[in-house]
């Protein structure tokens, strides 16, 4: 039948196939839409169980279509990820700790620290109190060294710009001709095959700097000491317990140009507030880092301000 000279049969069959195209496309875009809105309660399903690295995926993939705020779950998902392979590596979860990060390629560290306290040599259970005490259990196991000699355990201060300390690691250590009381000497700790430190103020040990890497934020004048090309300096958190010699030999070099040993510190909680305590098994040349735990120290109040201000 026409009309007007237009084919109303064809032109009704052509709207058909549009509408049913329409149609198909709505529905589709529906299906998909559900389909999507299932992956992305899949997804938060898995992560509670604690399977985050199926979590994380389903999550991804939803982001690259940029669905709700699966971008970011994605992200928040594979911290929390982190945050539990952490965990318990700390608590001595290791099957744990290796199940949940071997997925991720990023996590290789936890993944090889699992394997070796899983052989016998970690550190766990760290923590510091508010008063600025350690505690924590380690093992170092037999060969675990390497051909030059027996693994070292540490103790390091690493500072933070927040602290009135930064740009340093400070290790509590012992050379072979250290004497005197404060040197941290793990073999003092070993209790039936394990180092059991138990709450251990952090201000009784000993610690090291680096030449050129120390840096002090807040600190007094300098004082000449009754020895020659020997400085104390008083700082004011810390300390100069025994010695810092500049490297030419001379008075008056700068800060940065001496190589500093023998440092106690009178409040390392607020010198080196918002920075970490860092326990470390290494490898007999020093090369390598087997198990390593960090624990936090808390930031003081107000430095955040106080840094963005300056």
């Amino acid at each position: 039948m026409k009309k007007g000279g237009i084919d109303m049969k064809k032109n009704h069959g052509r709207y058909a196939r549009t509408f049913a195209a329409a149609s198909a496309l709505l529905v589709a875009m529906l299906l998909t839409g559900c389909g999507e809105q299932k992956k992305y309660e899949q997804a938060a399903a898995l992560e509670a169980e604690g399977n985050y690295h199926e979590a994380w995926q389903l999550y991804f993939n939803l982001g690259r279509k940029n669905y709700k705020d699966a971008a970011e779950k994605a992200e928040n998902t594979r911290n929390a990820g982190y945050q539990a392979a952490q965990a318990a590596l700390a608590e001595g979860r290791y099957d744990d700790a290796e199940t949940i990060a071997k997925p991720f390629p990023y996590m290789d560290k936890i993944v090889q620290y699992a394997q070796t306290a899983k052989e016998g040599t970690y550190v766990r259970d760290l923590t510091l109190s508010e008063d600025g005490k350690l505690s924590f259990t380690a093992a170092i196991a037999d060969g675990a060294g390497g051909e030059d000699g027996p693994a070292k355990l540490q103790v390091l201060l690493r500072a933070s710009g927040n602290g009135r300390a930064s740009g340093a690691v400070y290790t509590a250590s012992k050379e072979e001709n250290d004497t005197g009381d404060g040197y941290f000497v793990p073999e003092d700790y070993l209790k039936d095959g394990e180092y059991v430190i138990s709450d251990v103020p952090l201000d009784g040990w000993v610690y090291d700097a680096a030449p050129r890497s120390l840096t002090i934020v807040d600190y007094h004048e300098l004082a000449d000491s009754t020895l020659e090309h020997l400085q104390f300096m008083q700082m004011a958190h810390f300390t100069l317990a025994y010695t810092a010699i500049m490297n030419d030999g001379t008075e008056g070099a700068l800060l940065s140009e001496w190589a500093c040993h023998d440092l106690m510190f009178r409040d390392p909680m607020k010198t080196f507030a918002g920075g970490t305590v860092e326990v470390r098994i290494l490898s007999s040349d020093g090369k390598d880092t087997l198990f390593e735990q960090n624990v936090d120290i808390p930031a003081e109040e107000g430095a955040a301000e106080e840094a963005a201000s300056s």
